[in-house]
């Protein structure tokens, strides 16, 4: 196989593009991106009882308890 200066320089080239734009990405990202507020999380009482009453019966049915 033959070695061509001209595919030689292209690769090293995409290679140094692709460096430095992975050295300048982070860099960007700090910049761009400000902090983001705390979200307040709330807990759904009835909908927690809700879920946990269709999984319990699930649960029995899956062991023929209400037989």
């Amino acid at each position: 196989m033959e070695v061509r200066k001209e595919v030689i320089a292209a690769v090293s080239a995409a290679v140094g593009l692709y460096l430095q734009a992975q050295q300048a990405a982070p860099i960007s990202a700090e910049q761009a991106a400000p902090p983001a507020p705390a979200v307040a999380v709330t807990i759904d009482a009835w909908g927690m009882s809700g879920r946990q009453a269709m999984m319990d019966l699930r649960r029995y049915l899956q062991l023929r308890m209400l037989r």
